[in-house]
């Protein structure tokens, strides 16, 4: 009889079944040439530009001191760049979709990137993904593009003005008018911003980010148009 109850017990471990994630909605990223495209990974390569692979990416990570495991990324052709939060148990798992057409074996490419996981270090930052969704969404996105420039000076370090030139127009050219994101020269200049003053004031990311906020420079990019 005990061998049978020890079957019973071996049995419901094995089928038990992990906790169901909850999805926590997303925050659209740098919009892309279609926005329109609905993006459904392949189950076999669902990161088909291996993104979590990539130096630069590794390095932006490292630098915002983010947990590898908690972001994964997920591409498809002309999609849009989005960040997904989704929860299970006390754990956010950020989802970072992408498109896949781009080259980002060229750092120029990576600002979307850099842009997306600004995103997951705000929600780091504020101790939750739906306290993120509730901020001023402009503020939230111009923040993450001056995290961007940051990431560009401290973690690529990026030095060359035609790279820096490159990636400010890749930031800020997927709209023409202003949106959530605020319009491309605010947006440029929050990515400049970052970068210029990281690099007369050295600043760990997170006193980077707190200055951000509270020189209130975001009032300052709503002047930019």
């Amino acid at each position: 009889m005990a061998g049978v109850r020890l079957a019973f017990v071996l049995i419901g471990l094995a089928t038990t079944s992990p906790a169901p994630q909850v999805d926590l909605g997303c925050l659209n990223g740098s919009g892309a040439p279609d926005s329109s495209v609905n993006c459904q990974p392949s189950l076999t390569s669902p990161d088909p530009n291996s993104l979590i692979s990539e130096s630069s990416v590794q390095a932006i990570i490292s630098g915002l001191e983010l947990n590898s495991t908690s972001v994964r990324f997920r591409g498809c052709p002309g999609h849009k760049f989005e960040t997904q939060g989704r929860q299970s148990d006390d754990k956010i798992v950020y989802y970072i979709y992408y498109n896949s057409d781009l080259n980002y074996a060229d750092p120029t490419n990576i600002a979307p990137i850099a842009h997306e996981l600004g995103h997951v270090f705000q929600s780091k930052s504020l101790g939750s993904f739906d306290g993120l969704k509730s901020e001023p969404r402009e503020a939230v996105e111009l923040g993450a593009d001056y995290l961007a420039g940051y990431a560009f000076k401290n973690f690529l370090y990026t030095t060359a003005p035609s790279n820096l030139q490159q990636s400010l127009d890749l930031v800020g050219s997927f709209q023409n008018s202003q949106d959530p994101h605020g319009f491309p020269a605010q947006r440029t200049s929050a990515f400049r911003q970052g970068f210029i003053r990281t690099t007369r004031v050295k600043e760990d990311v997170q006193t980077a980010y707190s200055n951000f906020l509270r020189a209130n420079l975001y009032s300052l990019l709503q002047g930019t148009s």
